[in-house]
């Protein structure tokens, strides 16, 4: 029961203390997060959804940290999909969220 008690209370700090759990690639470093007016000229390549743990030891992480980490898993995911920019197209849905994926630079329209 103390080593449990101590493992909560060590997680709980690992989360509440803003380490990035999630990590940019390399190409996703080259991914943008836009807004749908701003992709108006660009190719839609597809959409992906996201996710990742919002709640740790019952207690919710902090809104931001969460959609800044949702936005970079959706900017790795954008490399596979040949894009280079992302747009979020639904709201945070217990750690869930998809995003568009566009094609911008080199676009001919």
């Amino acid at each position: 029961m103390r080593e449990r008690r101590l493992f909560a209370v060590v997680l709980g700090m690992l989360v509440f203390s803003g380490c990035a759990w999630v990590k940019l690639t390399p190409g996703g470093e080259k991914m943008r997060v836009l807004e749908l007016a701003e992709v108006a000229s660009c190719e839609k390549q597809g959409e992906v959804t996201v996710s990742l743990v919002s709640k740790v030891v019952g207690v919710n992480r902090n809104e931001d940290k969460v959609q800044e980490e949702l936005n970079i898993l959706a900017r790795n995911a954008a490399v596979a999909m040949r894009g280079d920019s992302v747009v979020a197209m639904s709201a945070v849905v217990e750690g869930n969220q998809k995003f568009a994926v566009y094609k911008c630079i080199g676009v001919n329209r």
